[in-house]
Formats: C-alpha cells, structure tokens, sequence
C-alpha cells in the first residue's frame, strides 16, 4: 500500500488547527460548565417534582411508609422547595411524630413564610399540643396569606370559638374577603349566635349559609336545631322532612331508601307535638320505641309518654311512664308521666304518690305537676307553696305563674282537666 506523505505545512496548519479548538474549549468551559450545572438542577427540579406527586399519591391512599420515603427523596433532589417539607411534615402527623412534624412544618416556614398550608398545620400541631396562643397566630397568618381560601378563615374562627372570644370571632369572619360568598363562614357565624343564645339570628345566619350551599345536610341541621330553639316549629319540621326524605302526604311514611336518622325523627316528633300534631307525633315515638335501640331510648319513650297524654292513649302513656323509670330512675320523667296517668285516669292520690316516691332533684317542673296534682285534691295551701318554691328558681314559669293565679278562683272540680303546661 502506498502510503500518502504529509507535507510539514499541512502538519503546521493541522496542528494550528487543533491548537485555535483546544483554546476555544479552554475560552468557553466557564459557559458550558454552568450551563451543565443549570441542565442539572432543572433535572432534579423535575425529578423532585415527580417524586412529591407520588409522595402525594400514596400519602392519599394511606401508604405512609411509602410515602415518606418518596417524600425524602423529593427533599435530597431539591432541599429548598417548601411545600415538599409540608407534605413530609403532614406524613409524620398522620404516623404521630409529632415532633418531627413540627421541624418539618418550620422548615418550610423558614423557607416561604408566606405559605398558607404551612401556617396551617403548625396551628393544627399547636392545638393538639395546647398551644392555643400559638394556633391561632399561625391559623391567621395562613387566612392572611390565602385570603381567599375560606378554609384557613375558618379555622381561625374556629380556633376563636373555642377560646370564648367571640366577638374577636365575629368581627374577624365578617371582616373577612370570603365573608359573603363562604358558607362555612356563615355557618360558623351561625353556631356563635347559638352559643349566645340568639337563636332567631342563628337561624337566619343558617339561613344563608344554606342559601349558599343548599345540598349541605350539616347546615341544614344546624338551621333546624336554630328553628326549634327560636320556636319556628313549623319551618323547622319543613326542614327536616327534607333531611329525612320522607313525603308527608303519604302520613309520614319513607319513600324508600334507608331509615330515617333517629335523632331528626326526635327533632320530628318534638316539633310535631309544638304543633298540635300530637297523633303524628306519637307515631314516630312508637318506632322509636320499637327494637332493641329503642328499648333504652329514654327520650323516645318520654315522647311517647307526652304524644300519649295528649291524644287520652293511658295504656300507652302508663307504659311510657314504667320505661322512663326502669332506664333512668333517678331523673323525673318517669315519675311525672306515671302521676300523669294517675291523673288521667281520675286518681289524683295515686297521682300525688307517684310524684311524692320521687326522691331526686325537684325542678320546677315537678313542683308545678305536684302543686296541680294537690290543687285537684283541694290542698290549695300546698299547692301555693309548692308554685312559690317553682318561681324561685324559675320566675317566668307561665304555668306556674297561671296555676298560682288561678287558686283562689276555683273549685275543687275545675282543676281536674287543666292543662300542665
């Protein structure tokens, strides 16, 4: 083979030529290395960012293990991400490492003191440790940093609440940006106005808290629980009959599906006898009464026992009366429904012996049924001792307060059909 010679210029040029790459290579590597460094960290950038999704995801389907493990590899690729230690710290939360939880949930503080989710779960830490002072400081840094997320306005409030400040709580919720558009809000505002007893305005903060969110069944309890303490009995059996999907042409019979909750048919059945409705009334408190739940229920026979007395039903309202007793012997009501059957039934002694084996606490209740039951049998000196005693403890009593004006009055006779309230 022949071999082709290599002139000496050609060695100068090519080595000329080598030398003007190997200085452009020496001239650019501060550019090219910080261009590979860049590549680099948008590389782990988007590998962290993969492994919070998925850290995310089996933290959601409760794999805790798997997830915090996810989530550390997420916080070795890039340490500077806050909401990578605020999932990391959820994690730990939810395994009880309370302690580690609360490094974590710092962290990312201390890397975005702005970020609403970490205000948050400090303040849900800070309440399980008692830190009330602490909770609230962090719940109104995250309502501040995310005022437009109604959840961190709430538990502010909430936080609030819970400290009796009240009115530091309804002037924070209705100075808040989600004040007219949150129902949460007007719920929350709501249970304030029940917590002091202004139930006509809880109701109408109910009101619209359900105008907001009408499919809410928890609003919509806490509007019939509104409605029964302000006394509107009739919009509040409106609304539970909604809750309870039961068609009242139908004479109160469910139009199918599963049984109605037992505490709105309670709520039913007290609105119902409010109303004058006392057939209905004893209807629901019989199912009530019926099966192995029922057969505890102190409430459900006390109903029956008062629906019962005011359609004549003694059988039922003697029996009423036996239940009360047998579950709970040392409160009134069973006592009371069974002098109430005595009555009914024309034997004021054995009315009057009922109410007198009661030995517990006297409520003006059963001083105003004792004082009927001795008007009846004439002991008129009695009687206007015992409504005395019932007005001190309750001055606006108007049963008591009636009675006693009545004693003078009238006969022996004239008390047998009075009414008791």
């Amino acid at each position: 083979m022949t071999r082709r010679r290599v002139s000496p210029r050609t060695l100068v040029i090519a080595s000329g030529v080598v030398l003007a790459a190997l200085a452009g290579c020496v001239g650019q590597g501060k550019y090219t290395a910080e261009g590979a460094s860049l590549a680099e960290k948008r590389m782990s950038a988007l590998k962290a960012a993969t492994e919070y999704s998925m850290a995310e995801q089996a933290f959601l389907a409760g794999d805790l293990d798997k997830a915090e493990r996810t989530i550390d590899r997420a916080i070795g690729l890039s340490a500077d991400v806050a909401i990578n230690y605020v999932l990391a710290g959820r994690i730990r939360l939810e395994q009880g490492r309370i302690g580690e939880s609360l490094a974590f949930f710092g962290r990312a503080i201390e890397i975005n003191d702005g970020l609403a989710e970490a205000h948050y779960y400090l303040g849900v830490v800070s309440e399980r440790l008692r830190r009330t002072s602490d909770a609230v400081n962090h719940f109104m840094a995250a309502a501040e940093s995310e005022p437009l997320d109604p959840q961190f306005t709430v538990a502010a409030g909430e936080m609030l609440v819970d400290l009796d400040r009240l009115d530091e709580a309804e002037e924070f919720l209705m100075g808040s940006a989600v004040f007219d558009h949150a129902p949460a809000v007007k719920q929350l505002l709501g249970h304030i106005s029940m917590i002091r007893g202004l139930h006509e305005e809880a109701s109408e903060r109910f009101e619209e808290a359900a105008l907001l969110s009408p499919s809410d069944d928890a609003i919509r309890e806490d509007l019939v629980a509104a409605l029964v303490a302000a006394g509107r009995y009739a919009e509040a059996e409106r609304e539970i009959t909604k809750l309870m999907a039961v068609d009242v042409a139908s004479g109160g019979e469910s139009t199918g599906g599963p049984a109605p909750r037992r505490d709105l048919m309670h709520l039913r059945g007290l609105c119902l006898i409010a109303l004058g409705r006392p057939i209905e009334a004893r209807r629901i408190y019989k199912d009530l009464t019926d099966g192995a739940t029922g057969a505890t229920d102190l409430d459900a026979w006390v109903g029956l026992g008062r629906a019962s007395f005011l359609v004549g039903d003694t059988r039922s309202l003697k029996q009423a009366g036996e239940r009360a007793k047998a579950i709970a012997p040392e409160q009134s009501e069973g006592p009371v429904l069974l002098a109430l059957y005595s009555r009914a039934i024309g034997d004021s002694e054995a009315a009057l012996q009922a109410i007198d084996a009661f030995d517990g606490e006297q409520t003006p209740d059963v001083r105003t049924l004792r004082a009927l039951i001795l008007a009846d049998l004439g002991r008129y000196d009695e009687s206007r001792e015992q409504l005395f005693i019932a007005l001190e403890h309750s001055p606006d009593d108007r049963s008591a307060m009636n009675l006693l004006d009545r004693l003078p009055e009238r006969e022996l006779d004239s008390f047998a059909n009075a009414p008791t309230e």
